[in-house]
């Protein structure tokens, strides 16, 4: 028999999510975070369910007014709790009570499909903002993992003038070989010169606000990161137009990031 699943929160995505699995024949149930729950209700359904999707980045939230203890602890014996990534605090938090916790970017073809979303968005994101092409553009890729990758593979479509600036030499070699320039971290002052739109997929402070101040006067900085952020939001210049690209897959594509999401769940249900 299906088990039965208990949706909690999260943005579009996991509403979607409900449809795919209810249409695939599994019993689902659904709250939502937007709007005001009886608390009491959830915890009796969380009770009962020993399978729930969370949403997609776990960190200190209260989730549908329910904060982490008082979730867990309502939570079946052994339950498994899916999210896309969590913080120490739910992880360690999760064993403490014997759950599983599933981490679902932690699947190799999740995570490139949610790159591919989250880069595909951040082009669309800016180019809604500027009201002009990415056509000759001067872009500046901070980061290297999957989402600066994908990102650069967009960006060359459009305009030659893409750079990475990065610490990872293994992977900076790899997009050298693609007709991407690659410049050192400590090189950040050169890279931004003159550059019209920075991405930064690094979530740490590597990006110095003095070197942003060497951006063209247009300039926008696109943070894709999770706290703490590239540079320290307040730092960056003014003059710049600083935009947050998080949760883009969920926000522009969530059909496509829910039907990613649903492919790899789909296993632990049967």
């Amino acid at each position: 028999m299906k088990p039965n699943l208990l949706i909690l929160g999260g943005d579009q995505r996991n509403r979607i999510v409900l449809d795919i699995l209810r249409e695939r024949g599994f019993s689902v149930e659904y709250f939502s975070d937007t709007r005001r729950e009886n608390t009491q209700a959830i915890l009796q359904h969380i009770s009962q369910t020993e399978y729930q999707l969370l949403p997609m980045m776990l960190a200190e939230q209260p989730i549908c007014g329910i904060d982490r203890a008082e979730l867990l602890e309502a939570c079946p014996a052994h339950s498994h709790l899916f999210c896309g990534a969590a913080t120490q605090h739910w992880i360690k938090a999760c064993q403490d009570k014997g759950h599983c916790l599933v981490q679902l970017l932690q699947n190799e073809t999740l995570a490139a499909e949610n790159a591919y979303y989250t880069a595909e968005g951040a082009i669309g994101l800016v180019q809604e903002l500027s009201k002009a092409s990415m056509y000759q553009t001067k872009c500046v890729v901070v980061g290297s993992g999957r989402i600066a990758t994908a990102l650069c593979r967009m960006l060359k479509i459009h305009t030659p003038y893409v750079t990475v600036l990065a610490r990872n030499k293994k992977r900076m070699a790899e997009l050298a070989l693609q007709q991407i320039g690659c410049l050192e971290i400590e090189q950040q002052g050169n890279a931004f010169e003159n550059a019209e739109i920075v991405f930064n997929t690094v979530p740490d402070t590597i990006i110095d606000p003095g070197a942003l101040c060497k951006m063209a006067k247009t300039g926008i900085y696109v943070e894709l990161a999770s706290a703490p952020y590239g540079c320290p939001w307040e730092r960056i210049p003014d003059g710049i137009h600083k935009v947050l690209g998080n949760g883009l897959p969920g926000k522009r594509f969530p059909f496509s990031a829910a039907k990613s999401m649903a492919e790899v769940m789909v296993p632990y249900l049967i």
